[in-house]
């Protein structure tokens, strides 16, 4: 057996210390079976169904915990500390953690990193107590290259040691952490209310943010122009990073585009961060930027929504008025010309029509009025205005083709366009290359088409029965969308596993989805309440019930 999780070589392993290229059996363990194995870079452990734990390998720097300043490897399993019993154990890079079955967590080894928890940095023969988990029963444990993470009984989260590149999951620092810090609590935590994913035209460099019930805003992902509003510009974060500029401001709403984010808050104002080479901030300037923390920026009234497309951003009053700002190349703005603003704008063709919901694709606009009235404008050239034609528009138009379906929801994606009316219809138009349109064929919708969504294509036992539907996303090439069975469904590209279904076929890779297929992993028993796109990632937020 292998821990997946290890990597290195075998100096001194077991069987006279000979390098092997296929498993070699260990002889019995006098103890019992083993029942947990944990491989570091060059030393291994055991425990046994008795609870005893046993190393062997490397012993540079006292990570077999023999209670000997011998440094000597070990060919054979060696046992440690025999009067207490373990339950849990990992090895990492010269150095090594266990647990006790009363949930206490030991360590020795090497400790450059301070990846022992002791307070210090000094190395370790001998198994140590960390006391400052004093109080907490462990009941998970790693151990990577120079840091260390624990998983309390209660659901908190615990690391020490390196941290150069963030990876306690806490903002990173030069200096290692010599102590074991809190990281986070799945108990203490607020809900999710809204999750938003970024990115259009570079599928691999999207970014995500999540707003709790607390009002609390958290992101990760693609972070070079500053779209984290963490204080920084870097590569990016693979964990979620709270925005501390934002805790004194209680946001309500979020908005992710593909170099720029957004907050609202419960006040309506509008605080924006990112690239602004286009004005996309609304700060009054076309300063590229980046900004990386969020700051307010001037809007007549209180805002209710904000939504973001490649470099361009809509908003949404409380009073059904719109307003735009940024990249006007295709005229996305729908103020009547060309030309960036840096300034929040009012479309003043919507001026008589009370507005309910604005969405940004990548170069287009859609609004739809109270009435169930949709409008389009900007980029057209792949129909995805669904005005009939492809030519852009610089001014918001009707769309005839679902004028009297009252239209009650509404998604914009890189080059296609999603659809819901009040009767729980689903209608597609736009750029169809990749099945993002949900129909049988790979042809261009100029038009809204009808997408029947039904439940033989998720389990064949009711062929036929339409299911109503009551949201949509939309990717750049992929589209999702929620039933009111609570299910998702998705449809379009499959080649970076946005759409979470099964993307093959005779054990042949397909990357193409043309029917809305069910996404049955892992949210077969969940209830989805919510969902998400990104231009290569998808979300689904999930109720759980708190006992």
């Amino acid at each position: 057996m292998r821990d997946p999780n290890a990597g290195g070589y075998n100096e001194a392993v077991c069987c006279g210390g000979q390098d092997y290229s296929s498993p070699a059996l260990l002889p019995p363990f006098a103890d019992g079976k083993v029942v947990t194995i944990s491989a570091g870079f060059a030393h291994s452990g055991a425990i046994t169904d008795s609870a005893k734990l046993y190393m062997w390998g490397d012993n540079t720097n006292g990570q077999l915990g023999l209670l000997t300043v011998d440094t000597k490897p070990s060919h054979i399993p060696k046992s440690v500390m025999p009067s207490i019993h373990f339950a849990l154990l990992a090895c990492g890079r010269g150095f090594t953690l266990a647990v006790t079955q009363s949930g206490k967590t030991y360590a020795w080894g090497a400790n450059m990193h301070g990846q022992l928890g002791m307070g210090d940095m000094a190395p370790r023969s001998n198994p140590q107590l960390i006391t400052r988990l004093n109080g907490h029963k462990m009941v998970r444990v790693t151990a990577g290259g120079g840091s260390a993470i624990v998983v309390t009984e209660m659901g908190e989260l615990f690391g020490w040691g390196r941290n150069n590149v963030g990876q306690l999951g806490i903002p990173r620092s030069k200096s290692p952490k010599v102590i074991p810090e809190f990281i986070l609590s799945s108990h203490d935590s607020s809900a999710i209310d809204q999750v938003v994913a970024g990115g259009y035209a570079y599928q691999y460099e999207g970014h995500s943010m999540v707003l709790t019930s607390s009002g609390e805003v958290h992101s990760w992902g693609w972070n070079a122009f500053g779209q984290l509003g963490i204080g920084e510009v870097d590569e990016g974060h693979s964990i979620p990073h709270k925005n501390s500029w934002l805790l004194k401001t209680r946001v309500k709403m979020i908005a992710a585009g593909q170099f720029a984010s957004a907050a609202v808050t419960e006040a309506g104002e509008v605080l924006t961060w990112g690239q602004n080479d286009a004005g996309q901030l609304g700060r009054g300037d076309f300063t590229s930027g980046p900004v990386d923390i969020p700051q307010r920026i001037h809007l007549e009234g209180a805002i209710l929504q904000v939504t973001i497309g490649y470099s361009h951003m809509l908003a949404l009053s409380v009073e059904g008025k719109v307003y735009s700002w940024g990249h006007n190349f295709y005229g996305q703005l729908g103020v009547g010309d060309h030309k960036d603003k840096a300034t929040a704008q009012g479309v003043s063709y919507l001026q008589e029509e009370r507005i309910k919901q604005v969405v940004a694709g990548q170069y287009h606009s859609l609004a739809v009025s109270v009435k169930g009235e949709l409008y389009g404008w900007g980029y057209n050239r792949d129909y995805e205005l669904g005005v009939g034609d492809n030519m852009d528009r610089v001014l918001p138009q009707v769309v005839p083709t679902l004028t009297g379906h009252k239209v009650a929801t509404v998604a914009a994606g890189g080059y296609h366009s999603l659809a819901v009316c009040e009767d729980g219809m689903l209608y597609s138009w736009g750029m169809n290359n990749y099945g993002q349109l949900g129909h049988r064929e790979r042809s261009t919708s100029k038009v809204p088409t009808a997408v029947t969504v039904t439940t033989s294509l998720a389990d064949g036992k009711q062929v036929g029965k339409r299911l109503r539907l009551k949201q949509v996303a939309a990717g750049t090439w992929h589209s999702l969308a929620l039933a009111e069975d609570n299910h998702v469904y998705a449809f379009g590209r499959c080649q970076h596993g946005q759409l979470g279904v099964r993307c093959q076929k005779g054990g042949e890779r397909v990357q193409d989805v043309f029917l809305p297929e069910r996404v049955s992993d892992h949210l077969e028993d969940k209830k989805v309440v919510s969902i998400a796109a990104g231009a290569a990632h998808s979300f689904a937020l999930v109720e759980v019930k708190v006992k």
